[in-house]
């Protein structure tokens, strides 16, 4: 009986201390029981973004837009102020480039008016009529070779279209142009990951349609 008494003892002892224990069928460390017990500080990893460019100034870039942008985002550190960033919306001249995306239902008429509007925000190569008009061609590279296989087109450092205040005025932005089914598909099916995966991230949602 005292045999079966000091290994039962012993066996216990072991248990205790086993840096791994069996508890409620798992198995919990004492590093874990350690790491509850810190009083973590109060900043987590989620946090509200201090606003750089404000949803009413994405707004009315938007309107300086053709019609046609059936929904639209901000995005970036022009958007959402960056922990380590200097700049103020009272610095002008060093705000961050403005970063958006817009998906439209009929690109080529987009492209077609937004040339007119705008023909500076395109390039050369763009503007080249490659088997059909400007427009198209520009389609075709949003379709078939826009970054990768993401199916978007971008304009890049090209000035914010003239707004009535704000910190959008004077500065750079750069767009990228979409199909609303390619945005869709992305979404749904993760097809090229590229649009889905860029919404994984902060972003300010401008609904400009009625899709």
């Amino acid at each position: 009986a005292m045999s079966t008494t000091t290994s039962t003892e012993t066996t216990n002892e072991r248990r205790t201390s086993n840096p791994k224990r069996l508890v409620d069928n798992g198995i919990v460390s004492d590093q874990d029981e350690q790491l509850q017990s810190i009083d973590l500080p109060k900043k987590t990893l989620i946090q509200p973004k201090k606003m750089l460019t404000s949803r009413d100034e994405l707004t009315d870039i938007l309107s300086r837009f053709p019609s046609g942008i059936e929904y639209a985002f901000g995005y970036g550190s022009g958007v959402f102020a960056q922990t380590q960033q200097s700049s103020s919306k009272d610095d002008d001249e060093n705000l961050p480039m403005i970063d958006m995306i817009f998906a439209i239902e009929d690109s080529k008429q987009w492209h077609e008016a937004t040339m007119n509007a705008y023909p500076h925000h395109y390039s050369g190569f763009a503007k080249f009529p490659l088997g059909g008009t400007a427009a198209q061609t520009v389609v075709r590279m949003q379709d078939c070779w826009g970054d990768g296989t993401a199916g978007i087109y971008f304009n890049p450092l090209v000035p914010v279209p003239s707004t009535e205040s704000g910190s959008s005025r004077g500065r750079m932005m750069k767009y990228g142009v979409t199909h609303v089914n390619t945005l869709l598909d992305d979404l749904r099916n993760w097809s090229g990951l590229y649009l889905a995966g860029r919404m994984q991230k902060p972003i300010l949602s401008l609904e400009n349609g009625n899709s």
